[in-house]
């Protein structure tokens, strides 16, 4: 679903895919966000107490009218000016959704430290929400992104960094590791999202081992570095999960996975 700076939620789920997981008896969460316009409707949304009250109202009448069991919050690009806006909403929110049995999780930026003037990861203050969500998931991914140099989406020892840090600023039993479960592709512009199937086709047809987690090729005179999240770095991240004794681990994001990923957690 998408918020909007007036407060209104609009979009929709996939009846089949609740209808599955409602049918498997598992928990399901209405994912809130705004990532495409970010700071231009959430700095307005979180400083109009009308606005931001109505959004609070619209949420809790996705939980009762659809039957989710919670919100997952995912806020990106909130600007560092609106840091405390940002937690007194998702304080007020939380007692909201508390009040009538459901809950209030989160989706933040990663960190290796607290940094309030930060312009993408400023307004999260972990120790506060920490106290405030039921679960914080922070997404230990996009080290590098579509518009940076090429390099890997999330390295071991990058996401090392930030999980020691969220792991002494937010209680344990609360923290959820993102992961990444997808690739991008650099050429002359800003890079493509993969998925697996992509990556596997881009290593064939040029011959190379789809079993690399980077792979460097070239297209119509344009060199080429595509990087993917495979199996071996999935493994490596749920080690580091499981060594900090987090609460579990968040995928980012179905449908672009390796499908290996799932023997490997029936084995965990």
């Amino acid at each position: 679903y998408t918020i909007w700076r007036n407060g209104a939620v609009t979009g929709q789920a996939l009846p089949q895919v609740l209808d599955l997981a409602r049918r498997k008896n598992l928990w399901v969460f209405a994912m809130v966000s705004q990532n495409e316009y970010g700071g231009a409707v959430l700095g307005p949304l979180l400083q109009d107490p009308v606005a931001s009250r109505r959004a609070m109202e619209n949420l809790l009448a996705l939980c009762e009218q659809q039957g989710y069991d919670g919100i997952n919050l995912d806020f990106e690009g909130v600007p560092p000016s609106d840091r405390a806006d940002y937690t007194n909403f998702v304080s007020q929110l939380g007692g909201l959704l508390h009040r009538y049995g459901y809950y209030l999780t989160l989706s933040v930026p990663a960190e290796t430290s607290d940094q309030p003037s930060n312009s993408w990861s400023g307004a999260y203050d972990y120790k506060a929400l920490g106290k405030i969500a039921d679960l914080v998931m922070v997404m230990a991914y996009d080290q590098h992104y579509s518009t940076s140099t090429a390099g890997p989406i999330a390295s071991t020892a990058w996401v090392e960094q930030v999980t020691s840090y969220a792991a002494r600023t937010i209680p344990l039993p609360r923290l959820v590791l993102g992961v990444p479960v997808y690739g991008y592709d650099w050429g002359s512009g800003p890079a493509q999202g993969l998925s697996w199937e992509q990556f596997q086709q881009i290593a064939q047809s040029h011959g190379l081992s789809p079993t690399s987690q980077d792979l460097v090729y070239w297209m119509n005179g344009v060199r080429h570095t595509a990087y993917y999240e495979g199996l071996q770095e999935f493994a490596a991240k749920v080690r580091v999960a499981t060594g900090y004794g987090l609460r579990g681990i968040a995928l980012w994001r179905l449908g672009l996975e390796d499908p290996k990923i799932w023997n490997y957690l029936g084995g965990v």
